[in-house]
């Protein structure tokens, strides 16, 4: 069992299942197992309904392969593909926010449904406040044009977290710090990705660095921490 390859977990609040009590945390609720289970299932949903899926969105990610438009066939052309593909991305973001901020205390379905609201709010913020920057500095054509790559950098980012949940939940406790250290270079390489993407749509107008520094600021930085502390706040 997953909790004897665990033992240095802390335990509380016991509940009660007939008549037996039984203490709660993610390596013992039945919910998160499920919720992990419906992660797996919408990504292979939008693997299934867009073959090549991942291989296309590295390519398009990297610009190996130019794009024409957006409904061009990089693109998340289908909208099975598209909502299964931002349930995983909201799914396992929630939760990575859920287990690298958990404690005994607030180890419940209602926090993690917290967790999954504030990580809806912080892309739908994030989404808005790009939408803004980008009416106010070019036009909407621009946003609409950035958008896939915005949605592609959060998908990959999000098979990272998953990965490293995986590893969380799963991995014995001598090898723990692996999910930690996936944890590391999944935001790294998505803060990396997403700086470089900026420059290089920025790369030509009339915009300096300190403009761009704020655009990081008001749309990456600060979203971010606000979920953060409004969940710890929260829980």
């Amino acid at each position: 069992m997953i909790l004897s390859l665990i033992p240095h977990i802390e335990y509380c609040h016991p509940t009660l299942y007939e008549g037996i009590e039984r203490v709660v945390s993610p390596w013992s609720s039945s919910w998160l197992f499920w919720w992990l289970v419906a992660d797996l299932v919408c990504l292979c949903v939008a693997m299934i309904f867009t073959p090549g899926l991942i291989k296309s969105r590295i390519q398009a990610l990297l610009g190996i392969q130019k794009r024409q438009s957006i409904f061009s066939p990089t693109s998340f052309t289908d909208l099975r593909t598209i909502v299964s593909s931002a349930l995983f991305t909201l799914i396992s973001f929630s939760l990575g926010l859920f287990l690298w901020c958990y404690h005994p205390q607030t180890c419940s379905h209602s926090v993690f449904l917290k967790a999954m609201a504030c990580v809806a709010s912080w892309l739908v913020i994030k989404t808005v406040l790009m939408a803004l920057v980008f009416y106010v500095f070019f036009d909407f054509k621009r946003f609409s044009e950035q958008s896939p790559t915005v949605a592609q950098c959060h998908f990959f980012a999000a098979l990272g977290v998953f990965a490293a949940v995986c590893m969380r939940l799963f991995l014995p406790e001598n090898l723990t710090i692996v999910s930690s250290i996936m944890l590391i270079i999944t935001a790294l390489a998505f803060a990396i990705i997403g700086v470089v993407k900026i420059l290089q749509h920025f790369f030509g107008e009339i915009i300096d660095f300190l403009h761009i520094f704020l655009y990081l600021c008001m749309v990456e930085i600060l979203p971010f921490m606000l979920m953060v502390s409004v969940y710890l706040t929260m829980c």
